[in-house]
């Protein structure tokens, strides 16, 4: 369970003889696909050898429920890759794709949406 305010802790704590509060983990699969897409953006990048100023990646992550009473994680990303046309932008993202370790383990499992911003 996530703390009542759904903030993110680091670690579980006690709270009460048998209750514990555990780190919220939407919060930290967003993080962790964000840090390792962007690592991934930088390899394709070398890759191509397309200079960029830099990269930006919000994550969002939703809870959605599904037809047979189960939880599915959704997961938005919002990039922005600086100094880069939006359309080689658009591909460098799809590249990713194939190379993000993240992307590969979660395939099928995870929807992730990706927005190519500013």
């Amino acid at each position: 369970m996530c703390t009542k305010n759904r903030a993110h802790n680091a670690h579980p704590r006690r709270n009460g003889p048998n209750v514990y509060e555990k780190p919220c983990s939407q919060p930290t699969s967003g993080a962790q696909r964000a840090a390792c897409f962007e690592g991934a953006i930088g390899t394709v990048l070398r890759m191509k050898k397309i200079n960029a100023e830099g990269t930006n990646i919000a994550s969002h992550v939703t809870l959605g429920k599904v037809a047979n009473d189960g939880y599915v994680l959704a997961i938005t990303l919002d990039i922005a890759i600086k100094g880069v046309e939006t359309s080689i932008a658009e591909d460098v993202v799809a590249e990713a794709h194939k190379v993000c370790p993240y992307a590969k383990a979660t395939r099928g499992n995870i929807e992730v949406i990706t927005n190519v911003v500013g």
